[in-house]
């Protein structure tokens, strides 16, 4: 894995983390932590790209994280056909503390009280998300920035948490499906 900067930061995120983090979940807090470290000038916009994916922003190389051998991942079965992985650190007492803990464990108390699903649901609000289609790499701007989460999140119940999250999985594989089949039975609006 090349994203040393994704690595390093995940693995300050999982440091200060007191329970595993389920994937989705994970992108998110890595997607708000930098946000708010970017704000707080500890890192520059084009330092973390992300992917725009379904639900939400994704760090570009996330998906490698796992072949990093500092990180665990535990799966667990959570319906018929998805299982959920969720990261943690093998051995937290090797870390050493972070220059960017006061931040990173800020923006964790903060989404503490907001379900994976309301994650999604406010990376879906900015800019750069809305501005892109699922697939396309882009970089964060002053307008994502701009963007705060709310005072405080509703808990919710796992099971519908995860019932949310697959109908928006759903929801934006089927916009993808709809414009794809429009873009080859009408070639000529493509990009119009």
């Amino acid at each position: 894995m090349k994203n040393t900067m994704l690595k390093t930061l995940a693995k300050e995120i999982l440091l200060y983390s007191e329970q595993p983090l389920a994937k989705v979940r994970f992108a998110k807090v890595i997607y708000f932590v930098f946000k708010s470290l970017v704000i707080h000038k500890k890192y520059k916009v084009t330092d973390l790209a992300f992917i725009r994916m379904p639900l939400g922003p994704v760090p570009y190389d996330f998906m490698n994280l796992s072949e990093d051998s500092d990180f665990g991942v535990e799966e667990s079965a959570v319906g018929l056909m998805y299982n959920r992985q969720s990261y943690y650190l093998k051995n937290k007492t090797q870390f050493k503390e972070s220059s960017n803990a006061d931040v990173i464990k800020a923006v964790l108390s903060k989404l503490s009280s907001f379900s994976t699903s309301s994650l999604v649901e406010y990376s879906h609000l900015d800019p750069s998300w809305i501005n892109n289609v699922n697939g396309a790499n882009y970089y964060i701007n002053s307008d994502d920035l701009k963007q705060s989460l709310p005072k405080s999140g509703r808990p919710l119940d796992l099971i519908i948490d995860n019932q949310l999250l697959q109908a928006r999985l759903l929801s934006g594989a089927e916009n993808d499906a709809v414009v794809d089949s429009t873009n080859l039975e009408y070639p000529e609006y493509i990009d119009a």
